[in-house]
């Protein structure tokens, strides 16, 4: 199955929760200088420098697929969704390193509350082929603590730079499910499964964030030299109001 849900979720929250936690502790310039750019980010105040979208609410586009697991067996289908929380998120862990021929970060990143509602859905199915699943009306489901794990470099030839490796680690520690037009049944018995479900495709999910993540962040990168990339996040820092300060 490809969890597609789960694959833009945590890739919005890679690339823009910029909560910062006020525990996290920098060594040098340069993370501070990223933590910075992802609070500028969080806040919305970073005008014309980058072109980066709005965290409030992220539109997450229709699902349609199938799951099959132990005794249960069913296809699924919602609207466009909308992804809400992502300000709330931040930085519990960051390691920052540049040299002539790269720029590495290893990152660990807390979403406290996320919550994915669709104004449709539908499910058909059944579980131990004698008791029907059905369901259609409206969705919400909410991802508490969830934990994602970054370790990427960019290499560059001085002229420009590309992702060299990326990887993530994945962790929800819980997900509730509410579906409206649903029994109570059902909707037990998917809040029951929710973890294992996403446990079973952890892996798949990692893997289909890697892939999907690469060409983004390689596409950005091709229009924008390292000085250029460096200016931006080092100057960023300087525009935050309490760098003054510092």
């Amino acid at each position: 199955m490809k969890s597609y849900i789960i694959i833009l979720v945590l890739c919005f929250v890679c690339l823009g929760c910029g909560g910062v936690e006020g525990q996290q502790k920098t060594q040098n310039e340069l993370e501070e200088s990223l933590l910075a750019f992802f609070d500028i980010w969080l806040k919305g105040d970073h005008g014309s420098l980058l072109p980066l979208p709005s965290l409030n609410e992220v539109t997450v586009p229709a699902l349609e697929g199938a799951y099959q697991d132990t005794g249960i067996k069913l296809s699924y289908s919602t609207s466009d969704m909308k992804l809400t929380g992502l300000p709330e998120s931040y930085i519990h862990e960051l390691v920052a390193t540049e040299s002539d021929k790269s720029l590495a970060v290893r990152m660990l990143i807390i979403a406290p509350s996320l919550t994915l509602s669709a104004e449709q859905y539908k499910l058909d199915g059944r579980a131990f082929y004698f008791y029907r699943i059905q369901g259609a009306g409206d969705m919400r489901v909410n991802f508490e603590n969830s934990y994602l794990a970054v370790d990427m470099e960019l290499a560059t030839n001085g002229k420009k730079m590309w992702v060299e490796k990326l990887q993530f680690g994945v962790e929800v520690k819980k997900i509730t499910i509410n579906l409206t037009g649903a029994s109570d049944l059902v909707r037990s018995t998917l809040n029951r499964k929710a973890l294992s479900i996403f446990a079973k495709y952890r892996d798949e999910v990692q893997v289909s964030l890697k892939e999907s993540v690469i060409p983004l962040l390689n596409s950005y990168l091709a229009d924008i030299s390292p000085d250029q990339l460096l200016e931006i996040i080092y100057g960023l820092r300087r525009k935050r109001p309490d760098s003054a300060a510092n």
